[in-house]
């Protein structure tokens, strides 16, 4: 998990932003809950143990709940942002 995406979430959550997060590594799902208990509880933030891929981003976001015009989106897939990207908005 990257500190500068936990500090990036935890501040939008003070900003009173609602989001969710999708993480693949079980471990890494552990902190973010854990370091992210009280707005995660609250229902500020959803967060989803998976990994993304172009076939399946689209069921991810409805399950969570994601606006098709959210305000704010951030992809760091190692490599396979592209296609998320191309598949979210083509």
């Amino acid at each position: 998990m990257s500190d500068g995406i936990e500090n990036d979430t935890a501040y939008l959550l003070m900003q009173k932003w609602k989001g969710a997060w999708i993480e693949g590594n079980e471990g890494s799902v552990a902190e973010i809950s854990h370091k992210l208990d009280k707005p995660s509880q609250k229902g500020h933030l959803k967060i989803l143990h998976a990994f993304i891929t172009r076939e399946n981003i689209i069921s991810h976001f409805k399950a969570l709940g994601v606006p098709q015009d959210c305000d704010f989106l951030a992809i760091d897939i190692d490599g396979n942002d592209f296609w998320i990207w191309k598949e979210l908005y083509h």
